[in-house]
């Protein structure tokens, strides 16, 4: 998943200068955070999503 695929299924990228960048999921729940650079935090979101839909688990930020 690129950043507009994150974007289309609902997810936020965040950014601030104090923490860098983060991905945030349903109801504000973290994703993936916090990173140096944009393109960390979409990847290492995307690793997360993918692993999630492939488990059995089902955590609390992702978008069915």
């Amino acid at each position: 998943m690129g950043t507009r695929d994150l974007l289309k299924a609902g997810y936020s990228i965040k950014h601030t200068d104090a923490v860098g960048w983060w991905v945030d999921g349903l109801c504000g729940f973290l994703v993936a955070g916090y990173f140096s650079t944009k393109r960390k935090a979409v990847r290492k979101a995307s690793d997360a999503i993918n692993a999630a839909q492939d488990g059995k688990t089902h955590p609390v930020w992702l978008f069915s």
